[in-house]
This record gives C-alpha cells, structure tokens and sequence, in this order.
C-alpha cells in the first residue's frame, strides 16, 4: 500500500478510475477503497487533493455504464467513505 501512495499519491489510481478499461476502473477503486479503509485520514486526504476526486466516483455510480455491478458497489462504498469522512478533514 505504501507504494501507492509514493507513486505520484493516488492520482494515478484516479487516472485508472477516469479512463481505463472496465476492468481497470473497478480494480483501481477496489485499491482506493483499500488504501482509504486501511490507511485512514493519510490516504483520504490523498484522495480528496486529487481535484474532482468525489465527483469522479460519483459518476461511476451514477452514470458509467461501462462498470460492472460490482464496481458500481466498490464506488458506492469508497464514495460512502469520501462523504462520511468529509467533516474530519481540516
């Protein structure tokens, strides 16, 4: 997981979760929810620097037709997390 975070923060993963393959997509949100779940605030804030980060899952929930139902699941968690989370965010 630290190595994730070192490669350029998580704006990579957000790459994938914008423009890659289906698969791709869900892949890169599984691990965001993971590094968000198991490394906590650090990563969250990661996730957040990255500009749009919350309307891009929120798009994957909503509008992408080209995520799997389970992908759909991993983005409506990792966007439950993003949103709960927000108020502990400075």
């Amino acid at each position: 997981m630290e190595v994730f975070r070192r490669v350029d923060d998580v704006s990579v993963l957000m790459d994938l979760v914008v423009g890659g393959s289906g698969r791709a997509r869900k892949n890169a949100t599984v691990v965001l929810l993971n590094l968000v779940k198991n490394n906590g605030d650090k990563t969250l804030g990661d996730v957040r620097e990255v500009d749009r980060a919350e309307t891009i899952v929120r798009a994957l929930v909503n509008n992408d037709n080209r995520v799997s139902a389970r992908g759909k699941s991993k983005a409506e968690a990792l966007l439950r997390v993003l949103e709960s989370r927000q108020g502990s965010q400075p």
